[in-house]
């Protein structure tokens, strides 16, 4: 009898790969995380990550009194911190060898590119599909959920989102999309398992 497998929708940082910023962003700018992010403009950063501005213009932004720094260092850090979360990329192998449909579903600029650079994530089998530097829109909006839903014809039911952050995870169960808080790759592993059943005449596991 058939498997029944919703198509996974998976997100990026510190679900499938480790985000490196948090201890990246203090030793290169020289000072902890509260007080750079009070420096920022969050506004240009989620401009970014929605491909509204590109990179020069992030660049020229980034801080709210406009002072010059080292873009190009910063991405050189980044990307040599980039790193799949311990077993996960033996699950997404696993996964695409039995027959599973995995998708980015992931609040990342046009330096996603790097991160795949950096871990394969495309040769492992996780399609670069709905990058929010792509589609406009960042998680936990309601189309963040839906665009993928009318990409692929298919209702929220059909889809299981994973992510490690619990308000994403509410804004996908918000528009009837199931989803798994992410904590580990064992976890993740155990919660998939109950889909490997074969499904009944109804179509119901």
């Amino acid at each position: 009898m058939p498997l029944t497998r919703p198509i996974l929708l998976l997100d990026v940082m510190d679900t499938l790969v480790t985000d490196p910023a948090y201890r990246v962003v203090p030793a290169f700018f020289g000072e902890d995380l509260a007080t750079h992010f009070a420096q920022k403009d969050k506004r240009a950063f989620h401009a970014f990550e929605r491909g509204e501005i590109g990179e020069g213009q992030f660049h020229a932004r980034y801080y709210l009194d406009g002072r010059s720094w080292d873009l190009e260092g910063l991405k050189r850090r980044l990307f040599e911190g980039y790193a799949w979360v311990p077993g996960m990329r033996a699950l997404v192998q696993r996964l695409v060898a039995a027959g599973w449909e995995l998708h980015a579903l992931s609040n990342y600029s046009c330096w996603y590119d790097l991160v795949d650079l950096r871990c394969g994530l495309g040769d492992a089998g996780v399609r670069r599909s709905f990058v929010s530097w792509d589609t406009g829109v960042r998680k936990p909006s309601p189309q963040a959920y839906l665009g993928p839903c009318a990409a692929m014809s298919a209702p929220p039911s059909q889809f299981l989102f994973v992510d490690d952050r619990a308000k994403n995870v509410r804004g996908a169960r918000a528009v009837g999309m199931p989803a798994i808080h992410f904590t580990s790759a064992d976890n993740l592993a155990s919660a998939l398992a109950r889909y490997d059943t074969p499904a009944t005449a109804d179509g119901r596991p």
